[in-house]
């Protein structure tokens, strides 16, 4: 079974720890990274297998309009320089983006058209600059919500919610690494209301696509695969029959998916999991904490080998106030080592993030509502290790909606939002 090699890697860490093999460095110092004198909205962050990495967000010129912009970070700590992605006139929003191991990006934004959002988008090649600026959604009704995946050739996978005259319907579409559009194919059904469209897509072009729609009285999560080719194959319900909401994908270089949401259970809403093979069987469906706490705000990053580490925020059981919490899931089902609480003990924690490099080691980072910084802890699943939780962005200026991203090799990427109650402006640091 795939959670085997899992398991045996596991303990090659642990013998690498014993040993002093692997070393925990400090976290850089944060460095701004967008201009200041403005407010900034909506970071992102991706890093290629090298550990280089690109950054996006929304920057509002003085007065005036928001503007995508994005720029690129070497692994060396070098930056390049800022790219505006979208064009005046009209507010740019909701930015998302996606980067192979190669470092080729593509960048995701919605922006009105003068009567109606539309969803954009711009590929950037690595070594190159960015590509002209394509408008994927049809014109006549609004689109929305954009999420974006990138195969290892480059050729990006972009989906929205489109409004059909009566709902909000999931769309898919592709753009191939030379700009060539695909065909945009509807998802869901039409008439239905559609809600957190996600889209994850592995080396080979292969992407499994998530959203939440209702069916049956309760709102399900739903899942339909695409092919390296562009077939999609046949919608499946991955939830519990009561509602369910804000689902997460990701997918392997198998095929094989997991997928994570918030899940009804009586009074109490939890964290749930499961996975679907590439054959299209579908796991069994599990709960990640073994008792009825609340979850919310579910994020997950995925091994190659289809071992899955799942974080999100949980309401502590003595302080009240909201914790960070993670557990692994593999692709067979597999819940490991309990539920590990990773914030301070009573100090509210909000919006968790998880990302995962080369070797296995988990990045887990979050904003902490009372000292009203970013924080992070690296994590070694399986073991009694836990270094200690690091404070990555200064006191002082408030730190929001952080975000991370691993390659392969090098530090794990981290970008927020430093607000010091006039201006605000992206930041970044870099760590283990």
């Amino acid at each position: 079974m795939r959670t085997r090699g899992f398991i045996a890697s596991v303990v090659a860490l642990a013998v690498c720890l014993l040993s002093g093999g692997i070393a925990l460095a400090a976290w850089s110092d944060p460095e701004d990274v967008s201009a200041t004198g403005t407010t900034v909205q909506s970071p992102r962050v991706g890093a290629d297998g090298g550990g280089n990495a690109v950054l996006a967000w929304v920057r509002q010129q003085p007065g005036l309009d928001y503007l995508a912009q994005a720029r690129r970070r070497g692994a060396d700590g070098s930056f390049g320089p800022v790219f505006t992605l979208s064009v005046s006139g009209q507010d740019a929003s909701s930015p998302e983006l996606a980067v192979n191991a190669n470092g080729d990006a593509v960048i995701a934004w919605d922006r009105s058209d003068g009567s109606n959002a539309r969803v954009q988008v711009r590929q950037w090649p690595a070594g190159g600059l960015p590509g002209p600026t394509r408008t994927v959604s049809a014109s006549g009704q609004d689109a929305v919500d954009p999420h974006v995946g990138i195969d290892a050739a480059g050729n990006a996978l972009i989906v929205w919610r489109r409004f059909d005259g009566s709902a909000f319907r999931m769309q898919v579409r592709g753009v191939a690494a030379d700009g060539t559009l695909a065909t945009t194919h509807s998802v869901s059904s039409p008439g239905v209301p559609t809600s957190n469209p996600e889209v994850t897509v592995n080396p080979s072009g292969g992407a499994a696509l998530v959203w939440v729609e209702p069916s049956g009285g309760f709102t399900r999560v739903m899942h339909r695969p695409r092919s390296s080719t562009g077939t999609l194959g046949s919608t499946q319900t991955m939830s519990l029959d009561d509602d369910a909401s804000d689902p997460k994908v990701a997918i392997d270089p198998a095929g094989d998916s997991i997928t994570t949401w918030v899940q009804q259970v009586g009074t109490n809403q939890q964290v749930w999991a499961r996975s679907r093979f590439a054959s299209g069987a579908l796991g069994p469906k599990k709960a990640l904490p073994e008792i009825y706490w609340d979850g919310s705000t579910p994020q997950l990053a995925m091994r190659s080998d289809g071992v899955a580490f799942i974080v999100w925020r949980s309401p502590h059981l003595s302080s009240g106030y909201s914790e960070i919490q993670t557990r692994w899931f593999t692709i067979n089902g597999g819940r490991g080592g309990g539920v590990i609480h990773l914030s301070p003990t009573g100090q509210p924690a909000l919006h968790p993030q998880v990302a995962v490099d080369g070797s296995g080691l988990p990045t887990f980072v979050w904003e902490n509502t009372l000292t009203n910084q970013v924080q992070a802890r690296s994590l070694l699943p399986g073991l009694f290790y836990t270094p200690p939780v690091r404070n990555v962005s200064l006191s002082g200026p408030t730190a929001l909606d952080p975000q991370t991203a691993r390659g392969a090799t090098g530090p794990a990427v981290v970008t927020w939002i430093s607000d010091d109650h006039t201006y605000s402006q992206v930041e970044s640091a870099v760590g283990p």
